[in-house]
């Protein structure tokens, strides 16, 4: 048995990884993608290789034929489009959270690599939509002296830390049920090193992380490829080892072991069926779209050539010789370039939405929510299951260093909805005019409407409303067509139209 094994599961979900991952990464890691993994040659690619796994050759095609194809296919990136939106649109506010006195010196380095608590979160974020798997892990310095003082491990930097895992680097892992839970018993890390040769020489060498439980605790040990024991220790917390991994696996929802599928997969699919369109338009493009002249009735003397300009003209003495320009018709261009849209409009669908026609014609409010709601319903369990995860990993190096576990911490699920309608405003007045609603429940709704700010008390705002009106923040939105239907009998509603400039 070898530490490099991996799970099955593994083994049935890697090539969807390096999909995606070759999609998000664009046209270079596409076309590189050999077969026979040739190397990049300047302008052109060594002729040795096979084929490309995501553009085959068509058939018949010589290399260089087959490497002019490829050249002129255009790559369309939604994908790594719709992921930048999509952890823009999480990281559009910042993380919130309150962690013990203890660890808040660690947020703005909390890898010892210099990331801060957002980066690292957004980070972990991007592995969990690219690919739908990431893990975090609490490590701490490896040979750190014991019996030193809290102030002489501070200066030293010996304290926990997180680190995250690729989908790829976790390739082994076992799940065992202990007192009725289950519990991760084992997880297998492939990781890479450098290994400095001379002064300017380094080298990469694959060593291997495993994590496992055992009788006496948590167990770490580093191993080469070829099983060979580096290292191993048992870490200890106030003197005794753990009783669990500090290891969370994240899905594409959840925190689970299992893998769960890429939230991008489909969309990287679509793009991957654009790509191949692409290159059979423009191929087809390169031979109908230029002018071919032709000669019919024609006998050239051995040798002869004819030359196509303006400095030359075509003298034949068969008064029946013909001559012109080849012109494409048909429909099969057409039928390519309809594909391209409906493959463009079907990953507008799975997600990038920027890449719609926009219509520029108005909707109606709830029409809006409507098409938005299932794209952040996802991004919602993405945003909650990663707050989760990171909330159990900051709660275990709070742990370490004994403090609480009162850990605090949430990434935004506010995704940009449109702003309160200006029908919802004149309704809730209404609703608070007629006695219908408190003044606290209209004060809560003009927040999440975005017309209050979210850091105002309520007690502010009902006095700024007793003195001269609510206070909305600077981009509240144009309510200019909020009816008249309703009209207060006291001055709150006048207030409220004076704030907005009505």
């Amino acid at each position: 048995m070898s530490v490099s094994n991996t799970n099955t599961e593994y083994d049935a979900n890697r090539f969807k990884w390096k999909r995606c991952r070759d999609v998000i990464a664009g046209r270079d890691a596409l076309i590189q993608n050999y077969v026979s993994n040739t190397r990049y040659t300047g302008s052109l690619y060594n002729p040795s290789f096979d084929t490309n796994n995501y553009l085959p050759r068509l058939t018949g095609q010589t290399d260089v034929e087959y490497v002019t194809y490829q050249e002129r296919a255009g790559f369309f990136n939604a994908s790594a489009r719709t992921l930048d939106a999509f952890t823009g649109m999480i990281f559009a506010k910042d993380p919130t959270y309150k962690l013990p006195t203890a660890i808040e010196p660690y947020v703005e380095d909390i890898t010892l690599a210099g990331d801060n608590l957002r980066e690292f979160s957004e980070q972990v974020v991007e592995q969990q939509i690219a690919v739908g798997r990431v893990g975090i892990m609490v490590d701490y310095p490896a040979n750190a002296p014991t019996n030193i003082t809290i102030a002489a491990a501070e200066a030293l930097n010996i304290r926990p830390f997180l680190r995250y895992y690729t989908a790829e680097s976790i390739i082994n892992w076992r799940v065992s049920y202990i007192n009725g839970a289950q519990v991760l018993t084992l997880v297998v890390l492939k990781e890479t090193v450098d290994v400095q040769e001379n002064e300017f020489t380094t080298n990469q060498v694959t060593q291997y992380r495993v994590l496992d439980l055992t009788e006496q605790g948590y167990r770490v040990r580093v191993m080469t490829e070829d099983n060979e024991l580096k290292s191993e220790v048992l870490p200890t917390r106030n003197g005794s080892t753990l009783r669990y991994i500090p290891f969370v696996i994240l899905g594409a929802n959840s925190a689970t072991a299992t893998v769960q599928k890429p939230p991008l997969l489909d969309l990287v699919d679509t793009n991957l069926g654009h790509y191949r369109n692409s290159a059979d338009y423009e191929h087809g493009l390169h031979f109908t779209g230029l002018p071919t002249p032709y000669v019919a009735g024609v006998q050239l003397p051995e040798g002869a050539t004819l030359a196509v300009g303006s400095m030359s003209a075509w003298i034949f003495p068969d008064p029946a010789a013909n001559a012109g320009y080849l012109e494409f018709k048909g429909d099969g261009l057409k039928t390519l370039r309809e594909a391209l849209k409906d493959k463009e409009q079907r990953m507008a669908v799975l997600g990038a939405r920027m890449l719609a026609d926009d219509k520029r014609t108005a909707e109606a409010f709830g029409t809006v929510e409507l098409k938005t709601a299932g794209e952040r319903s996802v991004l919602a369990s993405i945003s909650r299951s990663a707050s989760d995860a990171i909330t159990r990993a900051l709660n275990w190096m709070a742990e370490w260093v004994g403090a609480p576990q009162e850990v605090e911490f949430s990434l935004n699920t506010d995704f940009g909805a449109a702003r309160m309608a200006p029908q919802m405003v004149t309704a809730l007045l209404g609703a608070y005019q007629g006695d219908a609603m408190p003044l606290s429940v209209l004060f809560e709704n003009f927040q999440r409407g975005e017309l209050v700010s979210p850091d105002m008390e309520f007690e502010e705002y009902e006095a700024q409303l007793a003195d001269a009106g609510p206070s909305f923040d600077d981009q509240s939105p144009d309510v200019s067509d909020v009816s008249d239907d309703v009209t207060p009998d006291n001055s709150l509603l006048d207030n409220i139209r004076s704030r907005l400039g009505l």
